[in-house]
């Protein structure tokens, strides 16, 4: 017998404790692996071993398509894309319509500030079929009975290749969803959605330049000794500065003569107020109604909409009117529901939000990312029907029924 062999024997012994030792901390680490580097399906004996016990719930897909705006979307889908799914309902996004936030008010995480990186599953910018075979691995691996992926469009080149771009992913897509049904062990339900974006960027333009002309000192990073900071991140159209509360006004009074400025809003004695180069107003609220009012102009073109509500006897003797009712007369407006959704972008506690927002105007509207332009996103179900216009809390009722509300900002 060789001379080493007692040696060789110690090491396969470790070898084998520690490859059932990591296995017993991690049941699905090695299936993981093996599959990732595996390019035929999943075995059958694993998909009848993991699957779920007798009267659980079907697992439900939900993958958020950033940058997809509603009226490209029922396009498509008229022309008969994804036939088994019911019509697409406008999503009125939040403020700044990004799918990420659109979709944590769906889901009722109680985030104000949602990161791509807490998707159960990023789609590559450069999808392949490779890339539909591993999110159904994924998907037939996860614990949960809910699956997040998510996927961004460019905001542009808008037209024609945008929208053969995405007809391209949603081929690959009903093919994949084929695949799943036959392979995953339980029922798939899916949902499509994305929270605004419109095909066109907006203009650029240099806030910073302006503040540090005016006086005002940069910081490079949030917390810093400065007078603001710019928040990092794309918001579509939108730009958050963190600053000191009583300089607020101020800089909006500032940046709304911009060239490329919508508006600006910031929170004050419990009103937001919002200014732009034609005008100035505010909104209060009450419970769980509203007041607007303009002292110079009508930044938010309210007015007309204001006075049939007051034809309407809709709005009390303080000419408070209920959230109910600004939805329902709103919803359809240059700006969708603005009340709510600025009072949500500037909760009254503050928590995570910034100081203010800028509103940049669109490179080929005049209405910046309030505005029906980028506010409509969509939502579609293969299993229930959409209304014609809907908030995302009322899309998660359809998901999952009426949920609490984990963030009192989103009141």
């Amino acid at each position: 017998m060789p001379r080493n062999s007692p040696r060789r024997g110690f090491k396969i012994g470790l070898v084998i404790v520690a490859f059932f030792s990591l296995a017993m901390i991690s049941p699905f680490a090695w299936v993981r692996w093996s599959l990732s580097r595996s390019g035929s399906a999943v075995p059958a004996d694993l998909k009848d071993a993991l699957a779920p016990a007798p009267g659980d719930e079907s697992l439900v897909l939900v993958l958020a398509l950033e940058g997809v705006p509603y009226e490209l979307m029922r396009e498509i889908h008229g022309e008969g894309a994804l036939k088994s799914f019911k019509n697409p309902g406008r999503l009125v996004g939040s403020f700044p319509p990004t799918t990420g936030l659109a979709l944590s008010k769906m889901l009722q995480t109680g985030e104000l500030a949602p990161e791509t990186y807490k998707y159960d599953y990023i789609v590559p910018p450069g999808f392949s079929r490779a890339d539909f075979k591993d999110l159904k691995d994924r998907l037939f691996l996860h614990p949960g009975n809910r699956f997040t992926a998510y996927k961004r469009f460019a905001a542009g080149p808008s037209g024609v290749e945008a929208k053969k771009a995405l007809q391209d992913f949603l081929a690959h897509f009903e093919t994949f969803v084929q695949e799943a049904r036959q392979e995953l062990p339980a029922p798939l339900k899916i949902v499509l959605m994305s929270g605004g974006g419109g095909p066109d960027p907006a203009q650029s333009v240099d806030l910073a330049g302006a503040l540090t002309l005016a006086g005002y000192h940069k910081s490079s990073a949030p917390g810093g000794s400065a007078d603001f900071t710019i928040e990092p991140g794309e918001a579509f159209g939108s730009v958050a500065l963190r600053a000191d509360a009583q300089n607020a006004k101020f800089m909006c009074l500032l940046l709304r003569r911009l060239e490329g400025v919508d508006f600006c809003v910031y929170r004050q004695s419990g009103r937001l107020h919002i200014l732009s180069s034609g005008g100035a107003a505010w909104v209060e609220r009450s419970g769980e109604s509203y007041r607007y009012g303009a002292s110079e102009g009508d930044p938010l073109r309210l007015g007309p909409i204001i006075t049939a509500m007051r034809l309407g006897q809709e709005l009390d003797p303080e000419d408070f009117a209920g959230d109910a009712d600004w939805w329902k007369n709103t919803r359809n407006h240059f700006y969708p529901d603005p009340l709510h959704r600025l009072w949500s972008a500037l909760p009254p506690d503050g928590g995570n939000a910034p100081t203010l927002w800028v509103s940049l105007k669109d490179a080929a509207a005049n209405g910046g990312d309030l505005s029906r332009t980028r506010s409509y996103g969509f939502f579609m179900t293969d299993f229930a029907d959409s209304p014609d216009t809907l908030r995302p809390e009322k899309a998660g009722e359809i998901l999952e029924g009426p949920r609490p509300n984990l963030n009192p900002a989103w009141n």
